[in-house]
């Protein structure tokens, strides 16, 4: 394996709170448990305010990690969430941490399974997640596909890639924005969600709702 080869091993984690450190990276002054509890309620707010999400809905977390968004969701709305990761460690921890019969994890292969057998979801959202993976435009087509007719997808993404390598991260261009809106019947990009880390980070990522 070279230093820049993609290893998506780097999302291997041993308990819940390696697993938060790895998902929100403490930022300057803010540790991971700030920005947790800072920006997950307005994250969570916005995708109630743009999708109606009842006791009937079913939803995608592309990339849900433990499950940060999911457990809110769940919590405050009673929703049936389906989480999606590439780490097996982290659907593991994830179960836990929602800890809900509202909640179930799969890797991206079980989604693509559900999918051959009928399964479509009213809404997908995926926060953090396209600029590490190795086929961002491959999930999008999953993604779109997962989706039920006039179906929504929300994305929350650096306009940039973030690719896990073995000595760290990889850093590279990334322009998902034509390929959502390609895909897409209308798109409307809301500001950010309030409470990220800084405003330069602000200026460096896109907040986009797309719909089927």
């Amino acid at each position: 394996m070279t230093e820049n080869e993609y290893w998506p091993e780097k999302f291997d984690v041993s308990d819940i709170e390696e697993a938060k450190r790895i998902i929100l990276t403490p930022e300057g002054d803010a540790s991971t448990e700030d920005r947790w509890a800072v920006e997950t309620p307005p994250l969570v707010q916005l995708l109630r305010e743009n999708f109606d999400i009842t006791e009937q809905s079913i939803l995608i977390d592309f990339g849900v990690g433990v499950g940060r968004v999911a457990k809110e969701l769940i919590n405050e709305t009673g929703c049936f969430i389906v989480g999606v990761d590439i780490s097996a460690s982290m659907r593991t921890l994830g179960n836990i941490y929602c800890y809900s019969p509202n909640f179930m994890s799969c890797s991206v292969e079980g989604l693509s399974t559900l999918l051959s057998k009928g399964f479509r979801a009213d809404f997908a959202y995926s926060a953090w997640t396209l600029q590490h993976s190795a086929e961002p435009k491959e999930n999008i087509d999953l993604l779109f596909n997962a989706l039920s007719d006039n179906g929504g997808l929300y994305i929350l993404n650096a306009n940039y890639s973030v690719l896990p390598v073995k000595e760290g991260w990889k850093f590279g261009t990334l322009d998902l924005k034509p390929v959502l809106e390609a895909k897409s019947a209308r798109y409307n990009y809301p500001p950010s969600p309030d409470n990220l880390i800084n405003e330069s980070v602000t200026e460096q990522v896109f907040s986009g709702f797309y719909w089927k």
